[in-house]
């Protein structure tokens, strides 16, 4: 991906250097650019697939020591440390060998305080942040912990995000979790900054000011004062995450270029104040030009202490290369900044073209720069030379009220457009990472900006520093800093709160993209040549295509004669999505709850049906009320609506606030006896429960189960039926069972799969729903093993992943697992 940026780039300037007739320098300029990516790929090479040493156990638990690098995030029960690992044992007692690499730890708080180990009293406890016991180290010291260790999962369904592919951005290739305590303790520091540097330093401060800001700010306030003010987002809780991201403030839970530009704008024009009013002290060099020397060396202070993620990296490499043109003279030019800016965090971290936020940052750069001046000029044409309406009335009238009012006019039109650039310039990478759009956020970031940028993030940094020294001075700047908080988060609930607030939409594509940013560069260009009229029409033409795809796109994207079943890997539970031609599209059960009030359908189902483009649910069934198969009934209803459910109604053992959730859907609700759906050659329709489902004495064995059938194909979904129910299934179907695609009853049961039913159906693929490490040991070997005997190919959700099921209109049958990327046997 790096690489092609590359190419890219040297393609368009090679384009523009021939437009210039510079052909020799158009000629030797991809060599360069080749030569740059190499070098910048050999110096930041790929994270090690394992830390550790090569042994059977390096993937259990280990005995390991390491450096702190990044301040602790704090999160509920647990901090979580960046180590950069130097020794690894995977035997207690027996000395620490050589080892290099990085690794995200987590280490409960259960674990109790750790103590000094080789620092002076090896009794004395460690003073943590915000006064309470410290369960590590801080930035540069060095710990040693026990931690059973794990390496990141890749993409497990189709719309997920690689945690292995984040961190690797990162340089980091495994994640451990602390287990039983070194020598009783959660672990222990071993040597005080053993290791120290500007970085370190920065970190060290980052994690003193977030743990005075979580002492001394209004608890509700606290998390929100940590990510506006130094970008710490591990205290932001996900209805605040929700809630910003349906009113299109997300971005300032991050320190962006907005911020970092806003408190070293101020930093820089204070010290001109200064040097303006004290010559002396500007040492002949000129007010302008010694603020910008000073600034410099601030901005990278400051980016350091908010963490350096992309955005402010970026802000930080624009606003330097701005001063150094003050420095030296020079005028400054926004285009050749934001290259300069590019190609510097390419060179640095060349991964870093595959991060969200990088994407987020320059696009809404460049679309400020390209796409505003544009909107500035249709706004001028269209509304201010109209002469008309309240625009006039302020523009006639004179003295002070009508001045401010014009003032106030300006400065309002100049945040909408902005906005509006900012949202037209970041669409498809929306579109491509998120599958939704906020469309109120055009209006809600013209309050939400400057409120954050000019009182919440000043107070809330303000209040951290002077935290630090003195907790009691800082009470009553946190404490405005926390009213500023709950005013910027009211704005973003009730603004999330609004209908339509957000849009669906599909995912674009490589297509998508291009047809979309040559549209707008084909319009945004003034063009000055008898050709420019054509060239405006081609582009209005390209974002016509666009807005259709955008308009259409499950239809775009679904409308196909081929039908897919997908099996979703939602731990240990059950979420099926059937995709029928037309497109309808069907939700087998909505998978379990989650540790932590979240649920399988707000981190896997509604993901994958935004992926897939899906907007509303024609049938829900719900196979029976046992909470791994209805954990997210309630997630699903408020993302979604939904036209009919199938259920028998049975209550037994549900948990009953997600039951009140089924029985007060609007959906229809049809005698199960009577439910079919056709769509095209599918045919889709309930076989069981053989009984009513309250005639089973084993809720299990009242599930619902279907039949899928699309030619001579058929996919049996059998819930969490056991043996009861599949003998009855058997005595009354007996060959209609036969199926490709059988999915085992109860997640691969020893009293599921029964050798008889295994005999009608003769399954060729058997999938298993499963979570990983599952407490009940699902699947048992009992059913691997008839199944086996029966020559099934068996498929395993938390090993495959998502395993899909695609019938084509040819009766050709393809199942294949995202996460290994394997395929099996197709017919």
């Amino acid at each position: 991906m790096a690489a092609s940026v590359f190419v890219s780039l040297a393609l368009l300037v090679c384009v523009w250097l021939a437009h210039r007739r510079h052909l020799l320098t158009g000629l030797v300029l991809p060599l360069q650019f080749f030569a740059v990516g190499t070098a910048a790929v050999a110096l930041d090479p790929p994270p090690m697939a394992a830390v550790l040493p090569a042994t059977p156990g390096a993937m259990g638990v280990l005995l390991l020591e390491g450096i702190v690098l990044k301040a602790p995030e704090q999160r509920a029960g647990a901090d979580v440390f960046v180590v950069d690992v130097v020794g690894s044992s995977t035997v207690l007692g027996r000395p620490l060998q050589p080892t290099t690499g990085r690794m995200v730890l987590s280490m409960a708080r259960a674990h109790g305080p750790s103590r000094l180990a080789g620092v002076g009293d090896s009794e004395r406890e460690t003073e943590g942040y915000g006064g309470r016991p410290m369960l590590c180290g801080e930035p540069g010291d060095r710990i040693r912990f026990r931690a059973r260790v794990h390496s990141p999962k890749p993409a497990m369904f189709p719309g997920d995000v690689s945690r292995r592919a984040q961190l690797a951005r990162r340089g980091i290739a495994l994640t451990g979790v602390t287990v039983e305590p070194v020598e009783g303790r959660g672990c222990l520091r071993t040597e005080m900054r053993a290791r120290w540097g500007p970085r370190l330093a920065a970190e060290w401060l980052r994690g003193r000011v977030s743990a005075a800001i979580q002492a001394t700010a209004s608890p509700g306030a606290a998390g929100l004062i940590r990510a506006l003010a130094i970008g710490d987002r591990s205290g932001v809780s996900d209805d605040d995450r929700r809630a910003y991201a349906r009113a299109g403030l997300s971005h300032l839970l991050a320190v962006s270029g907005l911020h970092l530009g806003i408190v070293s704008g101020v930093f820089v024009v204070g010290l001109t104040w200064v040097f303006v009013r004290r010559p002396r002290i500007a040492l002949g060099i000129g007010a302008r030009r010694l603020a910008a020397a000073v600034g410099l060396p601030f901005v990278v202070a400051y980016t350091l202490l908010v963490g350096a993620g992309p955005s402010s990296v970026r802000a930080a490499i624009m606003l330097a290369v701005g001063l150094f043109a003050i420095i030296v003279g020079r005028t400054r030019d926004a285009a050749t900044t934001l290259s300069v800016a590019v190609l510097a965090m390419l060179v640095l971290s060349p991964r870093a073209v595959d991060d969200v936020s990088f994407q987020l940052s320059f696009a809404a750069v460049a679309s400020l720069m390209r796409v505003y001046p544009a909107l500035e000029r249709r706004w001028t044409s269209a509304l201010m030379g109209a002469g008309a309406g309240p625009w006039a009335l302020v523009g006639r009238g004179s003295g002070a009220f009508f001045g401010r009012g014009r003032r106030l006019i300006a400065r309002m039109k100049e945040a909408f457009l902005a906005s509006l650039a900012a949202t037209i310039g970041t669409l498809p990478v929306m579109a491509t990472h998120f599958g939704e759009v906020s469309v109120v956020g055009l209006v809600a970031n013209i309050p939400a900006v400057p409120w954050a940028s000019l009182v919440v993030v000043p107070s809330s940094l303000l209040g951290g520093l002077v935290a630090v020294v003195n907790p009691e001075w800082a009470g009553p700047v946190l404490w405005v800093a926390s009213r500023a908080v709950e005013a910027l988060s009211w704005m973003a609930a009730k603004a999330g709160a609004l209908d339509g607030a957000t849009i669906a939409v599909p995912r674009p594509g490589t297509m998508g993209c291009l047809l979309f940013y040559s549209g707008v560069l084909g319009l945004t260009t003034r063009w000055t040549s008898a050709w420019g009229q054509w060239a405006r029409r081609v582009a209005g033409l390209l974002l016509g295509i666009f807005v259709l795809f955008v308009a259409g796109g499950p239809g775009f994207l679904r409308a196909t004669t081929e039908t897919r079943v997908t099996f979703l890997p939602v731990g240990q539970g059950d979420a099926i999505v059937i995709e029928l031609p037309g497109p309808k599209t069907v939700v087998v059960d909505t998978g379990p709850m989650w540790r932590g009030a979240h649920t399988a359908a707000e981190r896997v189902l509604i993901p994958f049906l935004k992926y897939r483009g899906v907007r509303h649910i024609d049938v829900l069934v719900i196979t029976h009320a046992h909470a791994d198969h209805i954990g997210g009934l309630a997630t699903l209803v408020d993302a979604f609506p939904i036209d009919v459910l199938w259920w028998t109604g049975d209550r037994r053992e549900g948990p009953k606030a997600l039951l009140d959730v089924a029985d007060g859907l609007a959906a229809r609700h049809p005698p199960l006896d009577h439910a079919r759906l056709v769509a095209g050659d599918a045919e889709l329709e309930v076989l069981g429960p053989v009984q009513p489902a309250t005639a089973y004495e084993d809720v299990n064995d009242g599930s619902v189960v279907l039949r899928l059938r699309v030619g001579r194909r058929v996919v049996l979904l059998t819930g969490d039926a056991e043996a009861v129910s599949e003998a009855e299934l058997a005595r009354k179907f007996g060959g209609m069972l036969r199926a490709d695609v059988l999915k085992a009853g109860h997640h691969g049961s020893r009293s599921s799969s029964s050798e008889r039913f295994l005999d009608w159906v003769t399954p060729r693929h058997v999938v298993m729903t499963v979570g990983e490490g599952n407490r009940f040991g699902f699947p048992h070997k009992e059913a691997l093993e008839r199944v086996a005997r029966h020559g099934a190919e068996v498929w395993r959700t938390d090993r495959d992943g998502a395993v899909t099921v695609i019938i084509g209109e040819d009766g050709a049958l393809d199942v294949s697992g995202y996460a290994r990327g394997t395929r099996g046997r197709q017919d």
